[in-house]
């Protein structure tokens, strides 16, 4: 998310709050698109020729999950005064606004943090 770049140390901090707000719901979308990928791949592997419902699904679920997460970046990158999006936006990474999630754990109870946080 490149208006990291340009946030101060207590602005990283509300992001680090408002994603834990949000990791249940993130959490959720991830088990959501798993469990209906899971499903459209052993409905291809049955020979099922009508897979129109999982794949209704799979896109559902992967709609949800963008959405979810576009909405955190546009809740933190909100937050950032006139001076710091007139800086953000000249950085070199400024037109990709999503933000890169990766996985902690295996667990699924763990954390899932955004990247930019663990690097």
């Amino acid at each position: 998310m490149p208006c990291m770049v340009v946030a101060t140390p207590q602005q990283k901090a509300s992001l680090r709050q408002l994603f834990m707000n949000r990791k249940q719901t993130l959490i959720r979308d991830h088990q959501s698109l798993r469990s209906a990928s899971q499903a459209l791949n052993e409905a291809i592997l049955s020979g099922s020729k009508n897979l129109a419902s999982q794949e209704a699904a799979v896109g559902k679920a992967q709609q949800q999950l963008l959405h979810d997460r576009d909405a955190l970046a546009t809740e933190f990158c909100g937050q950032l005064s006139q001076t710091q999006r007139g800086a953000e936006s000249g950085h070199a990474g400024a037109d990709n606004d999503e933000i890169e999630f990766r996985h902690v754990a295996t667990s699924p109870w763990r954390s899932i943090e955004p990247a930019s946080l663990m690097a």
